[in-house]
């Protein structure tokens, strides 16, 4: 081989050798520049990563707080960075809402409704701004769905908190039927817990429904023998339902229970004394409660006294605080009452009593027309005048 054929294949290797250190060269030089650009963009999409989990924390305490319009100014920052985040669309959305946004919000949450229709918190947002809006039709059918719709978590409790909410928006509309109803199927599905059959049992009060919210105070006491709340509405509903003997036992159970409970259980209302006072009192002056016939004749005796005397009161009062025409207004009715006393008086001794039923009701009626006539003339009468005044409005008589 010649000298020149060697220093020719000398300069090819070099030249080999010199492009392959380059080519490796300029491959570290890629791969350096490659895990430069991969680490800034993994640590920019980490910052932004972080940023919208900062602000959607921020937008999900704000709203929580209070604070809506703070709230959609974190959300739509935390959307910014993460548009697809669902969870913070939504709370945009609720934000837009309890900030007066109606509108807004309405339009935002029927964008998310179109993607999912079946969704329970969707349609219970849109069931809210229907009632804002006043529209009540599109507001129940929206209950109703979320009702029936999907729900993260707890379905059942969330399903039934809905429920809740419609029957109170039914009652807020006077709508006491259908309230009812959903309130019935709430209680067929409702478990053992007694805070709940109170809280049912105060609904359906407010619906109307006295007999089945009875049941439900009595449940929630049969749940919890203490609970001294659940036997203070029971008595009070017996009380104002006409039957004082539960009321009687119910309230005395009430105010026994709360005088052991600690100092931040929830006691009964203040008037429950005076309230278990009364009862024991209307069980005594009511004749329907007697047990024998001397008993009763004895009670409808004891209360025509009392009428009376208010009668005589009454009559004194009218005269003496009415001249002229006002006097002759007042005291025309009270004097035609009191010429019905006059005429019964020879039916109404106790052996007229009790020879005689026509003589018992003659002067029963008399006692409550009494009442009723003198509350008019004179005004809300008193103590045991109050109470024969309200066995007047309620008992039945025998």
């Amino acid at each position: 081989m010649t000298t020149i054929e060697t220093e020719v294949k000398t300069s090819k290797r070099q030249l080999v050798i010199h492009d392959g250190l380059a080519f490796l060269a300029l491959l570290a030089v890629t791969g350096v520049l490659f895990a430069v650009t991969l680490f800034l963009f993994k640590s920019f999409s980490a910052h932004r990563a972080q940023i919208a989990l900062d602000s959607g924390e921020a937008g999900r305490v704000a709203l929580a707080q209070g604070r809506p319009a703070e709230a959609i100014a974190d959300l739509r920052t935390a959307l910014s960075y993460a548009p697809n985040e669902r969870s913070y669309q939504l709370l945009l959305a609720q934000a837009l809402g309890e900030d007066g946004r109606g509108e807004e919000a309405t339009n935002y949450f029927l964008n998310l409704w179109e993607q999912q229709p079946g969704d329970g918190f969707i349609n219970l947002q849109l069931a809210r701004l229907a009632r804002q809006r006043n529209q009540m039709a599109d507001a129940v059918n929206d209950y109703r769905a979320s009702i029936f719709g999907s729900w993260t978590g707890d379905g059942v409790v969330h399903r039934r908190d809905v429920r809740l909410e419609l029957a109170d928006y039914l009652i807020e509309q006077k709508e006491f039927g259908p309230a009812r109803t959903e309130l019935m199927i709430a209680v067929s599905n409702a478990p053992p817990i007694p805070e709940l059959s109170l809280a049912l049992g105060e609904r359906l009060l407010r619906a109307g429904d006295e007999a089945d919210a009875l049941k439900q105070y009595e449940k929630a006491f049969a749940e919890k023998p203490d609970y001294a709340l659940a036997y203070e509405r029971a008595g009070r509903l017996a009380y104002r339902m006409g039957d004082y003997g539960n009321a009687r036992a119910w309230l005395e159970k009430a105010l026994r229970e709360s005088a052991g409970a600690p100092g931040d259980a929830a006691e009964p209302q203040g008037d429950t004394a005076t309230l278990l006072k009364n009862s024991e009192r209307l069980l005594a002056l009511d004749p329907a409660r007697a047990a024998t016939r001397p008993d009763r004749v004895t009670r409808i005796l004891n209360d025509r006294a009392i009428a009376r005397k208010r009668l005589d009161a009454c009559v004194k009062q009218a005269g003496s605080a009415n001249t002229g025409t006002q006097a002759f207004d007042s005291l025309g009715p009270l004097a035609a009452l009191a010429a019905r006393w006059t005429a019964a008086s020879a039916d109404s001794s106790r052996d007229a009593l009790m020879r005689n039923d026509a003589s018992l009701d003659l002067v029963r009626g008399l006692t409550d027309d009494t009442e009723d006539l003198t509350a008019q003339v004179c005004g809300a009468p008193t103590g045991d005048d109050a109470l024969l005044l309200l066995l007047a409005h309620r008992a039945t008589h025998y």
